[in-house]
This record gives structure tokens, C-alpha cells and sequence, in this order.
């Protein structure tokens, strides 16, 4: 979803049209790996970061949110300052649905209440 659909939608710019899918490629691989290692750090047991299909999972919808903010600086960043967001926008995600299933325990099954609605908003 985040390689192949957020990658050919930012393709639509004339100008961006390549260097959109490049970075796009780019920066949800790292996400991905981020996101995964900073929610197992916010939901370690026994001093242990546990890592299987759902946490890569949560991964990739921390770097859906990340996508959605990538579309929007398009253009006005550099590949460096969207790395740099992107890393802060990962732990601030992590943090924020860890706040949020922790303490406030929400369930959100699709994950729209941190990926859609909130997390674009933190950066």
C-alpha cells in the first residue's frame, strides 16, 4: 500500500513526478524499520523489543502517516529535511499511539485515528 499506492499517486506533478516514487521508496523502507524498533520500544516486555508481523505492521501504517506528510512538503523540502521529519514524525507517532492505547485506552482498528487524522498534524 505505502510503496505502490502512495508511490504512483505522487507521481501526478510534472516536475516531482520522479523524485517523488524515489523518496517515496526511500523513506518507507526506513520508516518502517524506525517505526517498528520505536513501538517496540514504547510496548517492551521483559526489557525485550518483540518483532514480528504485528509490529511491521504498525510500521507500515507509521509510515503512511509519514507519506501523507511527504505529500504535502513536495517540492519545498530537500531529501535530508524530509529524512529529518520523518524520523521525528516517527517518534512522536509512536509515542502518541502508545499515549493513546495506554492510558486513554482507544481502540481504533484501522488505525484512522492516528495515521489519518492526528499524526500530519504533529509535525
Amino acid at each position: 500500500m505505502v510503496f505502490i499506492g502512495f508511490g504512483l499517486l505522487l507521481t501526478f506533478l510534472k516536475k516531482y513526478g520522479f523524485s517523488a516514487l524515489g523518496y517515496n521508496f526511500l523513506i518507507s523502507a526506513l520508516v518502517i524499520e524506525w517505526a517498528t524498533m520505536m513501538q517496540g520500544f514504547f510496548e517492551m516486555q521483559n526489557n525485550k523489543i518483540l518483532i514480528g508481523l504485528e509490529s511491521m505492521i504498525k510500521g507500515d501504517l507509521a509510515a503512511v502517516a509519514v507519506t501523507i506528510t511527504f505529500g504535502a512538503l513536495l517540492g519545498k523540502t530537500s531529501h535530508h529535511q524530509l529524512l529529518i521529519i520523518s524520523f521525528i514524525e516517527v517518534v512522536l507517532y509512536s509515542a502518541n499511539r502508545a499515549i493513546g492505547t495506554k492510558f486513554f485506552h482507544v481502540v481504533d482498528a484501522g488505525s484512522s485515528i492516528y495515521v489519518i487524522h492526528l499524526a500530519p498534524t504533529l509535525v
